[in-house]
């Protein structure tokens, strides 16, 4: 078979070479470009049925814009020339090679690439925001490991094996598991698991993914290496990683020794990023950090990285008073930093600062735009935001405070606010979800706690009655449950992210910009160099620095005689403002008003003009506040009889009694 159809436009495909055949299918070649082909071995109706889903719900490439594909999503069904469905197309990855070349010092120095801590932590960052946008999108990769994750010279990995991948259908309560899973990267609480009878959740990936971060910033495993100090033998991996025993854990049963590398080299925020994950996380899975979380941190430590003063290849954490990569070659006499033969290093070309970066700045790879998803986020509780932006599609975070039953038949409403029987002219955000039209969210609505944090995406409706930002609910895609410190993550996220919206147009460019995860070009020195060499510098965009601006000088108030003060003059610039200072006005001269006697009858006459003119004015007044209040009492008793029910409209009608007696007094 050289020939196959695609199953999308119905065009021929020619298989070219054959690059790989496992127990599942075969991958090739085509004459398609930049596309490989996977025919299955043994096709299965299911296998296809996610396949679709899969084709059709694509999540957003972080790294769309540099032209690299950071996973290879099914792109169509394939079929035989009898219309059969035997596999589907795919992205073909180049220039990239397996993780584990990159990670263990052995193999990078035998293939001659250029590799250190800052190139690592690029690698790391970028993994974490290509797991954030799968997770956002649904799907749980499940079989994580380095053999799945292809890395080129610019620090850019590519996810491969997608097919795996758990999917959920978005309109049925289906799940397409994920069948496979390596030792070594598998939580604990799935060891021994069958895959097929399980649904994996986000946290399950947290696990794995803290597992190849550790991997890439100290090249071993974190449940591998260090002395045993319990009783007899020391465990296996996998039991190791059952009962949560790392070097770093509150057993005490592993402890450094000469080959291991502490956790306290690290940036603060990672530190304690790997403590919550294989320390709290262990009994308490939901609390491991998101990919969200893991890129924040990792933001964080990349903009602290600084180069040694004795050997460019070392790179370590800038407020260390020593290189701890130097300390470590004068102990062992062994350097996992040392370059190959004929490599010279290129860290002191792209890193040329150590100043520290907000995470906002990484923006456009953590949260890609797209034409059809809004990257903003709103906290639930700012009702009168969220109101401005009717008719757009955002994502909104929360946490739950009420599941109700709605005004109408089969549906329920999540709040995030109490929302009590006001007259104020605007209701708190929620939720809604229709069951008659949409009859499988139950389960995902009967997944949510109270308390819970969770991202809902959707497009803002306000009822234009009473003033009601709403979203409704169309398929379980559109919301999930996140941790807490993810969801103080992505609004702090989004606050900062806000503010630097208003002040862009205020502010400087920098002079020395922070740098992002992604922007690589190839190093002209090294250009002539071996092709599995990597060379690689980071170019910095010319983005605006986000720095605070200086208060603003605020002019005096300045009184006049028989004026009104003049104003203070304020800054446009979105900064604290201080206070200003109010002195005390002078009395102003007033002129004595002069009087002329007048006879007592002219003054009766003129006191009883003025009392008639007043009895008139309030009588016609009361008439007409009399009318509206009986109105009042006839609109709103209609209202919350229909909309609220009859208890609801005989508490209405007192309520308007009242409001009108007052009105009338």
């Amino acid at each position: 078979m050289n020939t196959v159809v695609c199953a999308k436009t119905n065009q021929d495909i020619i298989l070219i070479d054959q690059i790989a055949d496992s127990g599942e299918g075969e991958v090739w070649t085509t004459n398609w470009s930049r596309m490989l082909a996977k025919i299955y071995h043994h096709p299965t109706p299911d296998r296809f049925a996610k396949l679709e889903i899969m084709i059709t719900h694509q999540p957003d490439d972080p790294n769309k814009h540099l032209n690299h594909y950071s996973f290879a999503f099914p792109q169509s069904l394939i079929k035989d020339n009898q219309g059969n469905l035997i596999g589907f197309l795919m992205p073909q990855i180049t220039g990239g090679i397996e993780l584990i070349n990159i990670y263990n010092p052995k193999i990078r120095k035998s293939k001659k690439l250029e590799v250190d801590w800052h190139f690592l932590h690029y690698v790391a960052l970028n993994i974490a925001s290509i797991m954030a946008a799968i997770h956002r999108e649904g799907y749980i990769i499940g079989d994580i490991k380095p053999q799945n994750i292809l890395v080129n010279s610019k620090a850019l990995p590519s996810f491969i094996d997608t097919d795996s991948f758990q999917v959920k259908h978005p309109y049925r309560d289906q799940i397409y598991p994920c069948l496979v899973g390596t030792d070594g990267y598998t939580p604990p609480e799935l060891i021994g698991k069958d895959f097929h009878n399980i649904e994996q959740y986000n946290y399950h990936d947290n696990f794995r993914l803290a597992v190849l971060i550790y991997q890439l910033l100290f090249s071993y495993h974190p449940f591998a290496l260090g002395s045993w100090e319990g009783a007899g033998e020391k465990p296996e991996q996998n039991e190791l990683i059952k009962q949560g025993i790392w070097i770093e854990s509150d057993h005490h049963l592993l402890t450094h020794n000469k080959n291991t590398i502490p956790l306290n080299i690290l940036h603060p925020a990672l530190q304690k990023l790997f403590k919550k994950c294989f320390n709290e996380g262990h009994n308490k899975p939901h609390l491991r950090p998101s990919a969200e979380d893991w890129f924040y941190g990792l933001s964080q430590g990349v903009n602290h990285l600084k180069v040694c003063d004795q050997i460019d290849s070392h790179v370590y954490y800038s407020l260390e008073n020593n290189c701890y990569w130097c300390t470590r070659k004068s102990k062992l006499g062994a350097d996992i930093f040392a370059l190959p033969t004929g490599i010279k290093s290129t860290s002191k070309i792209r890193i040329k600062s150590s100043s520290s970066t907000n995470s906002n700045n990484y923006q456009t790879n953590l949260f890609p735009k797209n034409k059809n998803k809004s990257t903003q986020i709103f906290d639930a509780t700012k009702t009168e935001e969220i109101l401005k932006q009717n008719g757009k599609e955002i994502t909104i975070i929360g946490q739950v405070i009420n599941i109700t039953n709605g005004v109408l038949p089969e549906t329920q409403r999540i709040e995030f606010l109490d929302n009590p029987f006001t007259f104020n002219i605007q209701k708190p955000f929620n939720i809604i979800v229709n069951y008659r039209n949409f009859p499988l969210l139950i389960n995902t609505i009967n997944n949510i706690s109270i308390g819970a944090y969770i991202q809902v995406y959707g497009k803002i409706q306000v009822n234009q009655g009473i003033n009601k930002p709403q979203i409704f609910l169309e398929n379980s895609n559109q919301i999930i449950v996140i941790s807490d410190s993810e969801a103080k993550s992505l609004l702090s996220f989004s606050d900062e992210n806000n503010n630097a919206n208003i002040n862009s147009q205020s502010q400087q460019k920098s002079s020395n910009p922070p740098v992002t995860p992604v922007k690589v070009s190839t190093s002209p020195q090294q250009s002539s160099s071996s092709q599995n060499t990597y060379s690689y510098t980071y170019v910095k965009p010319n983005a605006p620095s986000f720095q605070a601006q200086p208060a603003p000088k605020v002019t005096p108030i300045i009184t006049t005689k028989q004026s009104s003060p003049t104003q203070s003059t304020y800054s446009s610039a979105n900064v604290k403002q201080s206070s200003p200072s109010f002195q005390a006005q002078p009395a102003s001269k007033t002129t004595p008003i002069t009087t002329t006697k007048q006879s007592s009858l002219t003054k009766n006459q003129n006191s009883q003009n003025t009392r008639s003119n007043q009895s008139n004015s309030t009588s016609n007044s009361n008439g007409l506040f009399g009318c509206l209040g009986f109105l009042i009492v006839i609109i709103l008793t209609l209202f919350m009889v229909i909309k609220l029910g009859i208890g609801w409209g005989i508490l209405g009608l007192i309520i308007s009694f009242i409001l009108s007696a007052i009105i009338f007094s």
